[in-house]
């Protein structure tokens, strides 16, 4: 394959996010920034859709976003004319799929030739595609027709999860894994299910790579000092959704308050659930002990940080849904180790990899209510075990979860 770099002497690297930058993935904006910094390679940022997070000043003039029109499409058939094995290469490699219906697999295949043609105007000499699902099948297909390397970078739900949106769960694994230059992925549950998803021979191509967290830029993300509340301050940070538990924060609060326990309690947010979680707190009484920021729009990332900055206890009381959607390594809960802060959390998806019980933080059953409560009450009444704690996340946060170190290994990998 094309191994020739661009006229500053740097391989180009584009890199394949469906929806940027999303507020719930700012990890994946925040690792873009730093190896752009960098400045070891070209990179440019293709997406389909703009979402609502913010974009580094360093990367904004990278980043593009292009939805498939007649014209690329057709300009994909065309360039595809001259290249019939290509063409049936793919066609049944995406027809071997067999999580979908054969016009499902169709519709994919034809946009993948039309987004072949769009890849093909930033001359890219390898592709970074995000999440193991439907859109790397659409990168590994465009990979094909234009005879560029491809790698992914997976996650959590696209690795573990049984959606019954076939479009979010993990497909034709063992072909991505064949066809790609690596599979790089961000925690060790997520790691070890793609490691039993491709055959023995093909397992050394998967990586196992922590994003991390900025830590110049995340110090610097903390305003002006903010006037916490006069009672034990809790925060959380995450969206309004199922699989982050907050239901279960409700009933732990009404809980605590019951008991005499004074305690407030903010959550930042955006998402679909905000007003049934306003309804929880009405109905338990707890309208001055719990608030959710933002009206169900989130907050900006320097308010939530000054926030988290300041608060006693953080916790995320995240669950495992139906569908198997759980969580990764949550950057929320590093930035609140970097800040010091004792976590509370839930014993799912992969935040047993960095919260140990008793150790740099508490974790508890997921939906279990009243271990939260019980969490909670016994950090506000033992603050020097609390900051123990607190200094323990640090240390591991600082040791494992550098990501200006971390990216190094990404971009390694990209230009070997």
């Amino acid at each position: 394959m094309d191994q020739t770099f661009n006229m500053l002497g740097k391989k180009r690297v584009l890199f394949f996010v469906p929806e940027f930058p999303v507020l719930s993935e700012t990890f994946i904006e925040r690792e873009l920034s730093i190896l752009e910094r960098r400045g070891n390679i070209d990179l440019i940022v293709l997406a389909i859709k703009q979402s609502e997070g913010v974009i580094s000043d360093n990367i904004i003039q990278k980043t593009f976003y292009k939805r498939l029109d007649v014209i690329s499409i057709t300009f994909g058939f065309l360039n595809l004319a001259v290249k019939p094995k290509k063409f049936l290469a793919g066609f049944n490699l995406v027809m071997k799929n067999k999580q979908r219906s054969a016009f499902s697999n169709l519709y994919l295949f034809l946009k993948a030739i039309g987004y072949s043609h769009v890849i093909s105007t930033y001359k890219p000499q390898i592709i970074l595609c995000h999440f193991l699902s439907e859109p790397s099948t659409l990168i590994m297909l465009a990979a094909i027709f234009l005879d560029v390397d491809f790698a992914i970078s997976a996650h959590a739900r696209d690795v573990f999860g049984k959606s019954k949106d076939q479009r979010n769960n993990a497909e034709l694994v063992s072909e991505k894994a064949l066809y790609s230059k690596f599979i790089v992925i961000c925690n060790a549950r997520a790691y070890a299910a793609c490691l039993d998803l491709v055959p023995q021979e093909l397992k050394s191509k998967v990586v196992l790579n922590y994003h991390g967290i900025d830590f110049e830029r995340l110090g610097s993300s903390v305003g002006d000092s903010l006037r916490k509340p006069d009672d034990p301050y809790i925060f959380s940070i995450g969206r309004l959704v199922t699989k982050k538990g907050y239901e279960y924060l409700i009933d732990a609060s009404k809980i605590l308050n019951d008991s005499g326990i004074k305690h407030a309690i903010k959550i930042a947010g955006p998402g679909p659930l905000y007003d049934s979680l306003r309804g929880k707190i009405r109905s338990n009484g707890l309208e001055e002990v719990i608030q959710i920021m933002g009206n169900g729009n989130g907050i900006p990332n320097y308010v939530a940080m000054s926030e988290l900055y300041v608060a006693d206890i953080f916790v995320l009381p995240s669950i495992e849904t139906e569908d198997g959607d759980a969580e990764g390594i949550p950057n929320t809960i590093l930035e609140a180790g970097f800040f010091k802060k004792p976590i509370v959390s839930t014993n799912t998806g992969s935040i047993p990899e960095f919260v140990e019980s008793d150790v740099n933080g508490v974790l508890v059953e997921q939906k279990n209510s009243q271990q939260l409560s019980n969490a909670i009450k016994r950090l506000i009444q033992d603050p020097k075990h609390a900051a123990e704690l607190g200094e323990s996340a640090y240390q591991k946060v600082m040791e494992k979860f550098d990501l200006s170190k971390n990216v190094v290994v990404l971009e390694n990998l990209l230009l070997k």
